[in-house]
């Protein structure tokens, strides 16, 4: 007896009729044909069942499929039904659920099909859940089947942008086989993001230019879009021949120390190797409505990098401070400058070098005179994903003689990457020769603090940033004094993006409470605000 399945109802009711017939018989094999009528009306079910529940998906109706199939998914688990349990959670937004059915679907699965497709919905969720790290892992497995070109380039690309996103640009880069041609646009979006984040700008514009009408094309979901949008600003930012920023700057402490800044830079990119920028400056500053001074200067600034590895700044600004305090007018013509270069061979290690003549910023200074050359070393490690380590020496030689020797070390951990939330503990100090009347010059200085940041994109194109920080500071004014210690605290915003397509803005303010380099008093605190546009031209 052969019987096609195609009708449940037709079934039901000849399988009805059939145990009328046969009851009472015990033939084994009217038991077995019975037995085996039965699985094929199971199966039946379960495939109308799943018919529907895929109907609902289609509709992007969630909720009603995962009820479909809610009760058959513990009694009958089966590949196909952890699948559509995991796609209904996905449409709900319920990540970690579809992550945990998706890796309950890859256990059930028959073939390496079947694989493929559950190992690519879970790094998917994975990379949905910020879990960047388990989500490379994920998709360097999934790169081990058999793929199809589509397949291995999705897979590819989500092997990039989980590097990426774990702040491993570089390594993301080097991923991508050097003569590939890209067809799946979220290859063509990761890799244009981990060239971007690696300080390779070029790079990312040549791959967004070249493969546009690829992009175009494609029906690319929201948050591709989101992606291509702010890689482009950020790309003309990096790369645009021509470009002017005027920048303006205010700060006030305690001590009714003003200072006004205006900057109007041009930068000329003529090509990843060099960059060119100069400008006038124009700097105000006063005191208890009594005291004034204001500077101007010209810079010229000059940016080399010989090799993706390493970059090479130089800057020279002659100036002029002129005295504004009744009475008194003398001039001052100091010639700054700034030397500086970043070795960054990968993504666990960076070396900054500085070298720079600058300006010791208070009235008693200024009165005489006072210049410092800065000398300083910073290491910047990476070991592990989420953590980063900083640790810097510095040496001022001070016009007076006096010589300052400081330090500066700090450890991040990224504690939420999905929210940008990171934590930094920060220990800091500093040592003078002497202790000078002109500038705040303890013997010795420390300052222990924790501060939190919050740094997320705002809509497509937008950056922000929230900070706050508690501390405690150490103070030695002399070198057989005691030791006074007071509390710390700062907070501080910023935010950045664009206006028009060729218009940018960023803004960013700080409130401190605690010592500065140069100005200290009792309750001492110190803010400041910037305020700069970028004009593609």
């Amino acid at each position: 007896m052969q019987l096609t399945l195609k009708n449940l109802s037709l079934v039901e009711a000849y399988f009805r009729q059939l145990q009328q017939y046969v009851k009472g018989v015990k033939e084994s094999s009217f038991l077995q044909k019975i037995a085996a009528i039965k699985e094929q009306i199971k199966e039946l079910k379960l495939e109308l069942l799943i018919k529907k529940a895929q109907s609902y998906l289609d509709q992007n109706e969630g909720g009603k499929s995962f009820a479909l199939i809610k009760a058959d998914l513990y009694t009958a688990p089966n590949y196909l039904l952890y699948m559509i349990a995991a796609e209904s959670m996905s449409i709900q937004n319920r990540a970690q659920q579809a992550l945990e059915y998706y890796q309950s679907a890859f256990q059930h699965s028959a073939n390496d099909k079947q694989q493929k497709t559950a190992l690519l919905g879970i790094a998917r969720m994975q990379f949905w859940l910020a879990q960047y790290v388990r989500a490379k892992d994920t998709f360097t497995r999934l790169l081990h089947y058999n793929l199809s070109a589509q397949e291995y380039q999705k897979a590819l690309a989500g092997l990039v942008k989980s590097y990426a996103y774990y702040d491993r640009p570089q390594k993301a880069y080097q991923q991508i086989p050097s003569t590939l041609v890209f067809k799946a646009p979220e290859l063509i979006i990761a890799a244009a993001q981990a060239s971007s984040w690696a300080g390779w700008s070029d790079i990312s514009k040549t791959i967004l230019h070249d493969y546009q009408p690829v992009l175009e094309g494609s029906d690319l979901s929201s948050g591709l879009t989101k992606d291509w949008q702010d890689l482009i600003w950020q790309t003309d930012l990096d790369t645009w021949p021509n470009i002017i920023s005027p920048t303006f700057f205010a700060s006030r402490d305690t001590e009714t120390f003003h200072k006004k800044q205006v900057t109007l830079d041009y930068r000329h990119y003529w090509s990843y190797a060099a960059q060119t920028s100069f400008g006038p400056e124009f700097i105000d500053y006063s005191q208890y409505n009594f005291y004034a001074l204001n500077a101007t200067g010209f810079y010229l600034s000059q940016s080399i990098q010989p090799n993706r590895h390493l970059s090479l700044i130089g800057k020279i600004e002659p100036m002029a401070y002129k005295d504004q305090t009744v009475l008194q007018h003398p001039s001052w013509n100091p010639v700054l400058w700034m030397a500086k270069g970043t070795v960054n061979p990968n993504d666990y290690i960076k070396l900054n070098l500085l070298a720079q003549k600058e300006i010791i910023e208070t009235f008693p200074a200024f009165y005489n005179r006072i210049s410092d050359n800065q000398y300083a070393g910073t290491l910047t490690l990476s070991p592990l994903a989420y953590l980063k380590l900083d640790g810097s020496l510095s040496r001022l030689n001070i016009s007076d003689d006096n010589i300052r020797q400081g330090y500066f070390l700090a450890t991040t951990l990224v504690a939420n990457p999905d929210l940008g939330l990171s934590t930094t503990f920060i220990y800091r100090g500093f040592s003078n020769e002497f202790k000078s009347p002109d500038y705040f010059s303890p013997h010795q200085y420390k300052e222990k603090k924790i501060l939190l940041r919050l740094g997320r994109r705002l809509g497509a194109t937008w950056h922000y940033y929230l900070d706050g920080g508690l501390g405690r500071q150490y103070i030695t004014p002399l070198v057989n004094s005691e030791t006074n210690s007071s509390p710390t605290y700062q907070w501080g915003m910023g935010i950045n993006g664009p206006l028009t397509k060729h218009l940018f803005v960023t803004f960013y303010y700080i409130n401190t409470h605690q010592a500065s380099a140069f100005i200290d008093s009792v309750g001492y605190a110190y803010q400041c605000g910037g305020l700069s546009f970028n004009l593609l031209t």
